[in-house]
């Protein structure tokens, strides 16, 4: 929605670099996360399914037939 304001360089540089952080720090999340999971629930089968088939940070929509 912001685009429209964005009319120097350096709005679009400093929504890029806050863009980056945002995503770095998902993504570091999601791995201690996913550490701290696999200890706990590592040796089931469920868990084992679920991370093999459900992406890390963008959860897929499934519906039941």
């Amino acid at each position: 929605m912001g685009i429209l304001f964005y009319d120097s360089p350096l709005k679009w540089i400093a929504s890029s670099d806050g863009l980056v952080c945002i995503v770095l720090i998902m993504m570091g999340s999601t791995k201690r996360l996913e550490n701290t999971q696999d200890k706990r629930y590592g040796n089931q089968i469920k868990y084992q399914e679920y991370i093999r088939t459900v992406p890390v940070l963008s959860p897929s929509f499934q519906f039941i037939v």
